[in-house]
Order: structure tokens, then C-alpha cells, then sequence
């Protein structure tokens, strides 16, 4: 319940928000923010599997240390540089692991927040923020540096999407001091610039075969990469070469993206006369997904990879109410019929699937 209720005010927010004009608007958007923050912020260390394994320990280790020197040697060894530097800056706030959660989040959904108001052409913010909110917010409670990662990845996607050219590379490479797997984004970014070429249907093409091999032989193509990946590649080869379904709940990942992927399809060629650059290239990324949650099933920490890609899905299952004409009814039930998609997903994997370790929601004692 606590979880609906902050979504909903969050929502609720962000909805004022579009309506509201000059100061207000940004009030009501940064406010939207700050409750999904301060969510995250107050719940016990037993909500986030990760947080025991790693987020603790590390916080305690910065609550001892002398010196950041000190702190880094240690700390260098079991997370990459910027995450230890935002953990270490959160120790010095007080012993309470609300300030290491704080900050995380902050970090986590400014970018997001970010990512989704550029995308508002294709998608109004406060459905993108819907769709976030019942399928990847709670990621970001678990894998937190390689969710703060994601949302880095998705604003450089975001900003190359409207025109730039730099930052976009430069926010990957930051991305990677938090969680090295974000070079991924590096290969996304190229595919979008290269859809907006003239062989963009081509492309479409060769990366669905190219989904096909990866789901047949997925094995020795990461094992040919991270041998090449200088950057902690051994530990990561070893968790993917190991058969460990990932939270019993893949199926509906691929049921989600194989939706995504029909979504995409009558968006581009029934709706859309001029086949939108943006709804191919989430269409290859939908399709990345649909390979991604196949693989989960055979070797589940695969999804470390897929994530930067299965992210964007957020931007595809809100399209259905501008898609679907009708009248006053109608429109309710396709609203209705969106929101139990997110829902329903929501309710499998965190809840049925106990995806994380984040359900049910605990106040910090």
C-alpha cells in the first residue's frame, strides 16, 4: 500500500505538473521527484537484497575510515570510483543508512526525470513516470549503482535522440564509474545514429537476425567480449556462464516485450505515416529485450546487460492510449487496460516474484 499511495502522489504531481505554468510547474515536477527520493530514503536495509551485500558494508566502511585515501583502498576493491565517492560523501552526513539511500536515489531519479522530459514528444512525462514507477523503480532499491548507471545511459540516449552530440558519450563514460556494464550504452547510442542514416530499415532488420544469433549463441559472444573487457570482465564472465534463472520471473519479461514489440509495429505502420526514426529504434531495442529475457531464463545475471536496453520500454507501453481512437467509454477502458499492463507487472515480478528482495516495504526502524 505504501508503495501505490507514493506512486500515485508522484504521478498525481507530475500530472499537475504538465497542466501548471512558469514556477509552479517546476515545483510540482521536482516535488513529483522527491517523493519517489524520500520512498526510497526511509525504508529499513532490509528492503534491496544488494543492500547487505554491498551498500552496508561499504557505508560502514566509510563511517570508520580516517581519510577518503583510507577509504578508497578499501573501497576501490568492491565497487567502481564514483559510487564509492557518493557513498563516502553520504557517510558524512550521520551513521544512518538514510543518507547513502538518499543520495542514491536523488542521483538515480534526477536523471530519470531528466531522460523522460526529453522524451516527452514521444510519450507525456507523467505516463513515462507511470510506467517507471510499476516496472523499474524498484531496481533501483536493489542494483543501485548499476540502476544509477541506467538512468545516466538512458538521459545520454535521451539527449542524442534531440540533436546532441558530445555530452551524450561523455555521460556514458561517467555512467561507468558507477557500474562498468554502461559501456552498453556506447552501442546504443551508435544504432540510434545509425537508424537516422538512409539504410535505417536495413538496420531494423539486421539487428532482429542479429537478436536471433544472440539468443542462439549468446554464450560465446559474451565470452568472446568480456575476454576483450579489461574492466572486471572475469567476475562478470563467470556470473553470466552460470545456468541461474534470475527471480523466477522472465516470462513476463517476455511477455512484456513481445507486447512492446507488437506496440511498436502498429504504432510505425498504422499510425505513424512518416515511421518515426525514434519508434524504430525503440522497436531494435524491444527486440533487444525479447532476446534478453529469452537468455534470462538459461543464465539470469544476463539481465546486468539487457537492463540499459529493457529500460526504454517505459517510453513503448504508455503509446496505447494516443494509439486508440474512441469515444469517452472507450478511452477509460484502454486508460484502465494501460494501467493493469503496469500493474500487472508490478504484481508478478516484485510482489509474486519477490524480484530484489523490496517487497514488502519496511520503515527504517
Amino acid at each position: 500500500m505504501v508503495y501505490f499511495v507514493s506512486f500515485f502522489v508522484a504521478i498525481l504531481l507530475m500530472r499537475m505538473s504538465e497542466k501548471a505554468v512558469k514556477k509552479r510547474k517546476v515545483l510540482l515536477f521536482l516535488s513529483s521527484g522527491l517523493v519517489l527520493v524520500m520512498l526510497a530514503a526511509f525504508r529499513d536495509i532490509t528492503v534491496g537484497y544488494d543492500v547487505r551485500v554491498y551498500q552496508w558494508p561499504l557505508f560502514t566502511i566509510a563511517r570508520a575510515s580516517q581519510s577518503i585515501y583510507e577509504y578508497m583502498n578499501k573501497a576501490l576493491v568492491l565497487v567502481e570510483p564514483f559510487y564509492a565517492l557518493v557513498t563516502y560523501f553520504s557517510a558524512q552526513f550521520g551513521e544512518k543508512m538514510f543518507w547513502a539511500f538518499f543520495f542514491n536515489e536523488s542521483i538515480i531519479i534526477a536523471f530519470t526525470l531528466a531522460s523522460l522530459y526529453y522524451f516527452r514528444k514521444v510519450v507525456p512525462v507523467y505516463l513515462s513516470l507511470s510506467c517507471f514507477c510499476f516496472t523499474y523503480y524498484l531496481r533501483g532499491y536493489d542494483q543501485t549503482r548499476q540502476f544509477i548507471a541506467v538512468s545516466i545511459v538512458m538521459l545520454a540516449v535521451a539527449l542524442i535522440v534531440n540533436g546532441k552530440k558530445i555530452i551524450p558519450f561523455i555521460l556514458v563514460f561517467i555512467a561507468m564509474g558507477f557500474h562498468y556494464t554502461a559501456i552498453v550504452g556506447i552501442g546504443i547510442i551508435l544504432v540510434y545514429m545509425t537508424l537516422n542514416g538512409v539504410l535505417k530499415r536495413v538496420i531494423v532488420f539486421l539487428w532482429f537476425v542479429s537478436g536471433v544469433v544472440v539468443i542462439i549463441y549468446y554464450k560465446d559472444i559474451l565470452k568472446y567480449v568480456l575476454k576483450r573487457f579489461p574492466l572486471r570482465a572475469e567476475r562478470y564472465l563467470k556470473m553470466l556462464m552460470m545456468n541461474q534463472n534470475y527471480d523466477n520471473v522472465h516470462y513476463i519479461g517476455f511477455l512484456y516485450f513481445t507486447f512492446a514489440v507488437i506496440i511498436l509495429l502498429l504504432k510505425i505502420y498504422l499510425v505513424e505515416e512518416n515511421k518515426n526514426t525514434i519508434y524504430l529504434f525503440l522497436l531494435c531495442l524491444m527486440f533487444l529485450g525479447i532476446a534478453g529475457a529469452f537468455i534470462q531464463n538459461l543464465a539470469g545475471p544476463v539481465q546486468r546487460i539487457f537492463i540499459y536496453s529493457d529500460i526504454f520500454v517505459i517510453f513503448v507501453i504508455p503509446l496505447i492510449p494516443n494509439m486508440i481512437k474512441t469515444d469517452k467509454i472507450g478511452k477509460i477502458l484502454v486508460w484502465g487496460m494501460t494501467y493493469l499492463i503496469m500493474i500487472a507487472y508490478w504484481f508478478v515480478v516484485y510482489v509474486n516474484g519477490n524480484a530484489g528482495a523490496v517487497y514488502p516495504y519496511v520503515f527504517a526502524k
